[in-house]
């Protein structure tokens, strides 16, 4: 049951966050579910990029393996340095990158992001299951520390 509200928590609008997982907390207390209220109430509120990335990772379940086959292909290219593959496959990323950009933005509403948000979108999704975003989109480079894990496919 956790993972419903956890879910339904992640995937309003960071300006409804607190007031739901405020009211959710209460029905579970009311329900006598002492532990449940406390995971909500632990639930931190997702920066609007993080919640963009819970919508895809919540909407579009073929997310996370296509950015790990793609993450994988483009590792291997790397390490046997095969510059004809690693040009071919840095093309798909572009391409696979744009598409969830576009998966991700338009059902949220946001038709024209901010260079800020668009950058911060997929280093948030780093740290979620689909965490290979970030890895696809800049091989070799770090995922900032403040990139948290909050529940399974939840970022925050």
């Amino acid at each position: 049951m956790a993972d419903n509200e956890l879910d339904e928590l992640y995937r309003v609008k960071p300006d409804d966050f607190v007031a739901l997982r405020t009211r959710l907390a209460d029905e579970a207390k009311d329900r006598g579910d002492a532990a449940l209220a406390r995971r909500i109430s632990a639930a931190r509120k997702p920066t609007m990029a993080a919640w963009i990335v819970n919508r895809l990772a919540l909407t579009h379940h073929d997310v996370n393996q296509r950015l790990t086959e793609l993450g994988e292909r483009l590792r291997a290219a790397h390490s046997a340095m095969d510059g004809e593959r690693i040009r071919e496959l840095s093309a798909h990323r572009r391409h696979l990158v744009d598409e969830l950009a576009r998966a991700a933005f338009d059902p949220a509403g946001i038709a024209g992001p901010s260079a800020a948000l668009r950058d911060d979108t997929p280093r948030r999704s780093s740290s979620s299951p689909a965490g290979e975003l970030h890895a696809v989109a800049v091989p070799g480079q770090e995922v900032d520390a403040d990139v948290a894990v909050a529940r399974g496919s939840h970022v925050v």
